[in-house]
């Protein structure tokens, strides 16, 4: 939920993601069995079989590659140790390659300078 003016604003920054019909948090093996039904009824391809843990390790790929910094996945997360959150967080070929390829560039501009 979200100010009308503001769009990154929550209006309630600690409500639950995942709330049960009761408003709470839902439980752990509900929540798991809901998440492998959705899984099993709508995934196709690589990623079949759909769990908390995956969601997780997705969300914080996806969160990564869209420039968002490694603090701030870990914070999410509710990681104590940065290095647990990097492994969470699976960076996929092309966005190697491109960054390598972008240094490349800048290190080549450099030596045309000189």
């Amino acid at each position: 939920m979200h100010t009308p003016n503001n769009h990154s604003a929550p209006v309630r920054p600690r409500a639950v993601l995942f709330p049960s019909e009761r408003g709470g948090p839902i439980g752990g093996d509900t929540f798991a069995r809901a998440l492998a039904g959705a899984a099993a009824a709508h995934l196709r391809g690589p990623v079949i079989k759909l769990t908390p843990h995956v969601l997780r390790h997705a969300c914080a790929s996806r969160l990564y590659g869209e420039g968002i910094g490694l603090a701030a996945i870990q914070q999410l997360l509710g990681h104590r140790w940065l290095s647990t959150t990097v492994r969470y967080v699976h960076v996929a070929d092309e966005a190697i390659e491109l960054a390598y390829e972008q240094a490349a560039e800048r290190a080549a501009a450099r030596f045309r300078e000189v």
